[in-house]
């Protein structure tokens, strides 16, 4: 009857996603999402609620004036009051008068919900159900009906459950949307109701999945191998509780895995995985979350490689430790050093830095135990590749002496400690400079201090910024001082690169790394 191999994918960023803790959308944040979207190529955006908000009814107003060119808009609901008639009911109203093509109706499906929460009869849900989505209908829209708290009412009574799905069939609903509201089920238990149901009804079967067992993506895909042609999720998977299935992985694993097209309305199929990328790092940015260095596919690290059997593998075969090409994900594969390091980490590492080494060469021993030594003292090179560089350069008899420092000195007084000095007196070639600088705080006097100097012979230094600062405590005890590592980031015209170091002293940890990353600009441009 349906098209299996096309998914439909709903989109409730906008809606369900909302109603995690710390989301919220300006209005002109949830326009710009919802082009975002457009572009992307979902087929439905659900827009909010307008019947529970003022924000939500301005935005389907305002979303009028948008020639979208591959989604629709769908407005949200929840199925008329008891006792009283469609036509009269206010939500209802609200949702025809947005003029959104799509409507989706929440009702209720299970037994125990219907008698304890709405407090009305069986009968009286069913009716509640079917008037909605009549309404709907002759309004000129597409109904689709979120058959809320499914699973959970299916597995008390699934007579019922199937009762409500028929009643939908009856309204002549577009399709039946089987919600895991609490989020609890399993993928296996997900596959075999939704066979079931998709048997017994006739009716096109979708699915809206929670992760509150951590199951919701999987939950999702068991759902498209049980015969569902319509997904619903999130970008990043924000929403209630725990979130919603994800759909920076959902798509992907339909796309690639089961070999499912997800559509757009114009037929288009979502395959930019680029532009995936960029609206899960845009709803990172709107609400404030630093992204997942691991997510599956998008990750930062997502096709990193650090175990020496694995590196050995990777550089004979790339798909003996990658079920997928990074490529098609604008991903990046990257190879790391560590104590878990073998000589293929320090092989793949000199290619990627362009640096020529032979295998038998005697320095990759040299390179490999200088690198595990570092990290035996607490140094973690994972993600400080310019401080990984200068052991390279060191090693390999490439590194060139630019500027030496002699000596440093912090001050903050007690009146005032916000403000601190420093001062830094270093040797460029045969040039000696002393400058002190004030700064917000000792590490950014340093920072300014050591530029102070280092510009009187490369004034090219001005154009590095420090963008990222971090301290870990790698260890401590009660007769000892701390040991702390620090963590820099640095950035010119887009290129980013990062050092670490460690000591007991966190100012001298501080300068040490901030001597890396100048010092690297140096290598690699003068």
């Amino acid at each position: 009857m349906y098209n299996t191999s096309e998914i439909e994918v709903l989109d409730t960023t906008l809606r369900d996603g909302t109603q995690m803790r710390g989301v919220n959308f300006t209005l002109q944040e949830k326009i710009r999402i919802a082009t975002k979207l457009d572009d992307l190529g979902v087929s439905i955006i659900e827009g909010g609620w307008p019947g529970s908000n003022p924000k939500d009814l301005e935005f389907f107003k305002l979303i009028r004036k948008y020639e979208l060119k591959n989604s629709k808009i769908a407005v949200f609901g929840s199925t008329r009051r008891k006792n009283i008639t469609a036509i009269n009911d206010n939500n209802l109203k609200v949702m025809a008068d947005s003029e959104a093509p799509v409507s989706v109706i929440v009702g209720k499906t299970s037994s125990f919900h219907v008698e304890k929460i709405l407090n009305c009869s069986l009968e009286d849900n069913l009716e509640m159900i079917y008037d909605s989505l009549i309404f709907l209908r002759e309004n000129g829209m597409e109904t689709y009906f979120d058959a809320e708290h499914f699973f959970d009412g299916y597995n008390i009574n699934p007579e019922y459950a199937i009762q409500t799905v028929k009643t939908a069939k009856e309204a002549k609903v577009n399709t039946v949307v089987l919600c895991d509201t609490n989020g609890g089920m399993l993928p296996h238990q997900i596959e075999k109701i939704v066979k079931e149901v998709k048997e017994n009804s006739g009716v096109k079967i979708g699915f809206h999945g929670h992760n509150d067992t951590g199951c919701a993506v999987a939950n999702t895909i068991s759902s498209v191998v049980a015969g569902a042609t319509h997904i619903q999720g999130t970008i990043n998977g924000v929403g209630e509780r725990t979130g919603n299935a994800d759909l920076c992985q959902v798509i992907p694993n339909l796309e690639m895995k089961l070999k499912k097209k997800t559509r757009s309305i114009q037929k288009k199929p979502i395959i930019n995985f680029g532009k995936l990328r960029d609206i899960s790092n845009y709803i990172n940015e709107l609400v404030n979350i630093n992204p997942f260095d691991h997510k599956p596919y998008f990750g930062k690290f997502a096709f990193s490689h650090k175990a020496g059997l694995h590196v050995d593998g990777m550089l004979k075969a790339s798909e003996a430790y990658e079920h997928i090409d990074p490529k098609i994900f604008d991903s990046e594969r990257s190879f790391t050093v560590s104590e878990l390091s073998g000589k293929a980490n320090i092989m793949a590492l000199s290619k990627k830095f362009n640096l020529e080494i032979k295998k038998d060469d005697r320095r990759i021993i040299n390179i490999l135990e200088e690198i595990k030594k570092l990290e035996f003292l607490g140094y973690t090179l994972d993600n400080a590749d310019a401080t990984t560089y200068l052991i390279f350069l060191r090693h390999l008899g490439l590194y060139k002496q630019y500027f030496h420092v002699d000596s440093w000195k912090v001050l903050t007084e007690k009146q005032d400690q916000v403000n601190s000095k420093s001062e830094v007196e270093i040797t460029v070639g045969n040039d000696r400079y002393k400058d002190n600088a004030y700064g917000v705080g000792p590490v950014n006097s340093l920072a300014i201090a050591l530029r102070k100097s280092l510009q009187n012979k490369y004034p090219e230094v001005n154009q590095v910024q420090l963008t990222n600062y971090k301290v870990s405590i790698v260890g401590a005890s009660k007769d000892t001082a701390s040991l702390v590592r620090v963590f820099i980031e640095f950035e010119k015209d887009d290129i980013v690169w990062a050092t670490t170091a460690t000591s007991q002293n966190i100012l001298d940890a501080s300068l040490r790394a901030l001597i890396d990353g100048h010092d690297y600009f140096l290598q690699k441009n003068i």
